[in-house]
């Protein structure tokens, strides 16, 4: 069941929710520098408001939350860039949007491959996305109270060939949220940014996979395979000229 947007912004609001955000984006910026990120637009996919509010590199931040999720306000002041869409019918045009962030997305989407459709079609050439989704076999996926703990999750391979088969090369990817889903704000503030650091090595172990991959504009050729002629040794007439002699069959 798709939680919605109200529900998401207040698990945000808890110290867990905190301690969530503040880790991955530690994963963020040592992939995605602010001082890097000088493009002109990025588009946060799904439940992505927290970590676009932390962003300070593009010049144009939107956030696209799917329809049945619901609406929110944002930013609370100003113009406002947050839009409502279809997962397989973004309201944006081809080749326009230079990062996209995708959080809370792929795992209650109903169909993964029309929304990784749709992000390879508004990325640049150049764009890169990232993606964070649960991980099948991590503490986090089991854990109902948190969005972690609903929708679809992925295994590292699995995440791996949705993203071969939408044209779209796989850069990095690691684990994240390695700490078990806790709820206090000592253990979520003092402990897990400890246990974290050893997220990378213990990547299966992870409440969530967060990968980062570019655009591949061509897609490999896979056609049959040619056949091979291979030369093949028989007794010949002439046997002391020549006592063998190549003959090529078709395999």
């Amino acid at each position: 069941m798709l939680p919605s947007a109200y529900d998401l912004k207040e698990y945000y609001a808890t110290p867990q929710g905190q301690g969530v955000l503040n880790l991955l984006l530690k994963r963020f910026g040592a992939w995605w520098p602010d001082r890097e990120l000088d493009g002109d637009t990025m588009i946060g996919a799904g439940y992505a408001l927290p970590y676009l509010e932390r962003c300070a590199g593009p010049r144009g931040l939107y956030a696209l939350l799917p329809g049945e999720m619901g609406a929110l306000v944002w930013p609370n002041s100003g113009r406002q860039r947050c839009m409502l869409s279809e997962p397989h019918a973004w309201p944006l045009p081809p080749a326009s949007v230079d990062y996209i962030v995708m959080v809370h997305a792929l795992e209650y989407a109903v169909d993964a491959g029309d929304m990784m459709e749709e992000a390879w079609r508004t990325l640049k050439p150049e764009g890169r996305l990232i993606i964070v989704v649960p991980n099948r076999t991590g503490l986090w996926a089991r854990a109902e109270k948190t969005p972690f703990g609903h929708g679809r999750p992925f295994t590292h391979t699995q995440l791996h060939d949705l993203l071969r088969d939408h044209n779209f090369s796989l850069e990095r990817m690691t684990g994240a949220l390695l700490a078990p889903p806790w709820r206090k704000a000592m253990l979520v503030e003092k402990v897990s940014p400890v246990i974290e650091a050893l997220a990378p090595m213990c990547a299966p172990l992870c409440g969530a996979i967060v990968a980062e991959a570019s655009k591949r504009l061509y897609s490999p050729i896979r056609g049959k395979p040619q056949k091979v002629s291979k030369p093949v040794l028989v007794w010949g007439e002439a046997a002391s000229a020549a006592p063998f002699r190549k003959v090529k069959h078709e395999l």
